[in-house]
């Protein structure tokens, strides 16, 4: 038969969250699910593979349009490509010396706007 199934229940448990949290994933198709009389039921693939794709920027949406492009980057991006603090690229932000835009909350810096940053350092 098929891989073990899991319940919602100890899917939850599993990973720190709510049912409820775990019934929205299925609903926006980011999660697998199997409906056995009428109860949500996981596989131990399933949740691993949400569990590593669950913060990716793929499904991050603005306005129903994708968050970025395949050019942009964000703050955490950017501190990871330089190997700087995150306290230091906001900083950099701030004063102006790497260009950006925002998306609501998020800021959004361009790959041709971070090599212009990063010749002139």
């Amino acid at each position: 038969m098929n891989a073990e199934l899991i319940n919602s229940h100890d899917a939850s448990i599993y990973f720190g969250v709510t049912k409820q949290a775990l019934h929205i994933a299925v609903k926006k198709g980011r999660l697998n699910t199997t409906i056995k009389n009428g109860k949500f039921y996981f596989t131990k693939d399933d949740l691993d593979k949400y569990k590593k794709e669950k913060y990716c920027k793929k499904f991050s949406k603005f306005r129903g349009n994708p968050l970025l492009e395949s050019d942009e980057f964000t703050v955490l991006d950017i501190s990871k490509k330089i190997g700087k603090p995150l306290q230091h690229i906001y900083y950099i932000i701030r004063k102006k010396y790497l260009q950006h835009r925002r998306k609501g909350a998020a800021y959004i810096i361009s790959q041709a706007d971070l090599l212009i940053y990063l010749s002139k350092i």
